[in-house]
């Protein structure tokens, strides 16, 4: 885990919120501590695997079994509210 970041909920926790606002804010928050930590590196001369820009969550995919390991990085079954989000 790196220091000096933000944790937010896992996928399938903002997804029950039904925000899209809040939604927005996180997607923009870590899109700025990104680029910042970014930023911070490169100015400093760092250029080491995974110090780039980036990024993979929130996820788009859709849960498609209950088994699988993962769901919880995911939005849920909710095909229509994934697609309200990513409009």
């Amino acid at each position: 885990m790196r220091t000096n970041g933000t944790a937010f909920p896992q996928s399938i926790g903002l997804a029950a919120t039904f925000s899209r606002d809040i939604q927005y804010k996180i997607t923009n928050a870590t899109s700025y501590e990104i680029r910042a930590r970014y930023n911070h590196n490169l100015a400093r001369g760092i250029r080491k695997e995974f110090e780039s820009l980036a990024c993979f969550s929130p996820t788009i995919n859709i849960m498609r079994h209950p088994y699988w390991g993962r769901n919880q990085e995911t939005s849920g079954i909710y095909g229509f509210w994934r697609c309200l989000l990513e409009a």
